[in-house]
């Protein structure tokens, strides 16, 4: 017994010693902050897409894993639309070194978060850039007290659409905790909605007692280029059917 304590604890530190985000991926990056990557800890969502259809979509932090040398979280997923079960699956490893929570796939490395951001800091990930409008202070029916950060994207890729999110201190992006934007995208989802997130048995977030939290909403500029659902730039607003401007769905009769 003694003999295979002292092999785990050398392994453990060879682990630490290749890996140069280890020492990183617990901290908590200070007094009052509370860590986004705890193991354990699980997401209750809701995807809907473009018919008003529900499908259930969770995510887990279970586990540990090295990739490329970096030691990690797994990150798990459940999702009843397009898979044929409704199983737990790896989605990426997360990282946490300081305030900054990252994705790790075999050939990236993707900032996922940022919480040490003030007003005015801008924010990219992937094709997006987004800026931090305000931050403010979400007390929940507890009592507890976390920061909030009022994201607005303001560059991307997706035909120029502008998105508003919230992060929240602990839990993530509301509208969709793995992805920091909420969005449109060309097959008619909206995206996904945080029904409740736990860790350790404790409730950090239910949507239906979230009061205090701000809307994720879109500005709706009347000049802003439309779209048909296939993401193609319109001339102008059409005479007939569904088009797309500024992340919103509209439809002519």
């Amino acid at each position: 017994m003694k003999r295979t304590g002292i092999v785990k604890k050398i392994q453990a530190a060879l682990i630490m010693l290749a890996c140069p985000f280890a020492a990183f991926a617990s901290q908590d990056g200070g007094e009052d902050y509370h860590p986004f990557v705890v193991e354990g800890k699980i997401w209750y969502c809701t995807e809907e897409n473009d018919a008003g259809d529900s499908f259930k979509l969770d995510y887990m932090i279970s586990g540990d894993t090295i990739i490329n040398g970096y030691a990690c979280k797994k990150l798990l997923s459940r999702r009843e639309r397009g898979r044929k079960d409704f199983n737990w699956y790896f989605e990426c490893g997360l990282m946490e070194q300081g305030k900054r929570v990252f994705e790790v796939y075999k050939d990236r490395i993707i900032t996922l978060y940022d919480f040490s951001m003030e007003v005015g800091d801008f924010f990219d990930y992937k094709n997006y850039r987004a800026l931090v409008e305000s931050i403010e202070t979400w007390v929940t029916p507890q009592g507890r007290e976390y920061k909030m950060w009022i994201i607005k994207a303001i560059e991307s890729d997706w035909h120029g659409f502008f998105y508003y999110d919230v992060w929240i201190e602990r839990i993530g992006g509301y509208c969709w905790p793995f992805r920091p934007f909420h969005e449109v995208f060309a097959d008619g989802s909206f995206g996904v909605d945080v029904d409740r997130c736990i860790e350790n048995g404790e409730i950090l977030y239910d949507s239906g007692e979230a009061n205090g939290v701000p809307s994720a909403t879109v500005q709706d500029r009347q000049d802003a280029p439309c779209f048909d659902l296939q993401g193609r730039r319109l001339n102008g607003v059409p005479q007939r059917g569904m088009y797309i401007r500024d992340g919103r769905k509209y439809v002519v009769k």
